[in-house]
């Protein structure tokens, strides 16, 4: 019974740990959604700026467009290479784009993930610590029945040894002789005399 209870506390430990930990990683990831959330463009967002995938994806947009900037200056906007460096600079405004949704929505997915987490570990630390008050309570019903049980296995041992004082004061009264003989019961019936 020690053995469950040590085992219940050292649950209910890990528990609190671990919850402790999912509730910070939730706080961060909240904030982090809030600042998504607050953004006027989802792309300017902090954490989305931060996305690794976003940051490539805005580099290669960066050197598209100078690219076409340098085309400008020895073509001209009607040219095909120029028309070619805007395509190319369209495609890659639609990859950002697409970067920074994923980004987001990525984000909103680890954000409800450790929304998750955090509740369950909760449920789980609440039902821990029900075993535990179930085990503690148990150990102490149990104490208390032992506590009662050596408190009547005292009594009945001062019994005895009162019972045998008492017979002992007796034989001393009386001298040697018995009080009480116990009658033998004969092996065969003694008739009435007749």
């Amino acid at each position: 019974l020690e053995f469950r209870r040590v085992l219940f506390r050292s649950v209910v430990d890990r528990l609190t740990r671990e919850l402790a930990m999912a509730r910070q990683t939730r706080q961060t990831l909240e904030g982090a959604w809030d600042r998504i959330e607050r953004a006027a463009s989802k792309s300017d967002a902090t954490p989305v700026v931060a996305d690794l995938g976003v940051q490539q994806q805005r580099a290669q947009l960066l050197i598209a467009e100078q690219n076409r900037q340098r085309l400008l200056l020895k073509y001209g906007d009607r040219h095909p290479l120029v028309k070619r460096a805007e395509e190319e600079i369209a495609t890659l405004q639609a990859a950002a784009n697409s970067a920074v949704q994923r980004s987001v929505a990525g984000f909103r997915v680890e954000y409800e993930a450790a929304l998750r987490s955090e509740a369950s570990l909760d449920r789980e630390l609440v039902e821990a610590r029900r075993d535990l008050a179930a085990a503690e309570t148990t150990q102490s019903a149990l104490a208390m029945a032992v506590s009662r049980l050596d408190t009547e296995r005292e009594l009945e041992v001062r019994m005895q040894t009162d019972e045998q004082r008492l017979r002992e004061a007796v034989v001393a009264a009386t001298g040697s002789s018995r009080i009480v003989e116990r009658a033998a019961v004969p092996a065969t019936p003694v008739g009435t005399g007749t």
